[in-house]
């Protein structure tokens, strides 16, 4: 709406933005298959930015902006949401998290997930989920990550027992670093992985766990 009423072009869900002569908007559409990079010529554009794609600069006190207040007429919105039901957790927020520690099929059921939790406790980090794991009941939708599910970019990514599916990395591929732990050698999530742990989750994840506690 915004877009339309200043008749500006839009690019949603931007990974990265380079300015200079021309301001440049990279995006991972396609599932993530493809980089892509656009400019416009209008002197305005909009854009959304996926959550924690961009760091947070420095405060700079010199630059001020005006703050203009202006009312919304709920006659004028196409959607309205009344209400926001999702089961309560004290954990980091997964849209917002700079760690992320997902679990998938390989975690075999609810009960594996205590592994995946007490790890993101560890490192003070959120949990996520793979479709597998939430289709079967394992984990609430509100942990999902994925193309149905939540789009996240941390700086550390650790997928557990996480086959690597085109649905799931389109949900965390902008994230800075990702650490599969799966025990088929030839999971796809390595393909995308910055570092790889080939072995059971069950055994690799505690140890993990230890390491991290003992550092802190």
């Amino acid at each position: 709406l915004l877009a339309e009423a200043l008749d500006a072009p839009l690019f949603s869900d931007v990974v990265d933005i380079e300015a200079g002569d021309e301001v440049f908007f990279t995006r991972l559409p396609y599932t993530a298959k493809v980089i892509e990079r656009v400019t416009a010529a209008a002197p305005t554009v909009v854009a959304t930015v996926r959550p924690k794609a961009l760091p947070v600069p420095e405060v700079d006190a010199s630059r001020t902006a005006e703050v203009v207040a202006a009312p919304a007429d709920a006659a004028d919105l196409a959607r309205i949401v009344q209400s926001v039901a999702r089961a309560a957790s004290e954990r980091v927020d997964l849209a917002e998290a700079d760690i992320v520690v997902a679990g998938g099929r390989g975690c075999k059921g609810p009960e594996g997930f205590a592994v995946i939790e007490s790890l993101a406790d560890a490192l003070g980090a959120a949990v996520g989920a793979s479709r597998p794991a939430v289709d079967e009941g394992w984990i609430d939708i509100q942990y999902q990550v994925g193309q149905t599910g939540k789009t996240v970019a941390p700086s550390l990514y650790i997928a557990c027992g996480i086959s690597g599916s085109i649905q799931h990395m389109a949900g965390m591929g902008a994230s800075k670093c990702v650490v599969a732990i799966n025990k088929d050698p030839e999971a796809e999530i390595f393909a995308g992985a910055d570092y790889g742990i080939v072995a059971d989750l069950f055994e690799a994840v505690p140890l993990l766990e230890a390491a991290v506690r003992e550092r802190k």
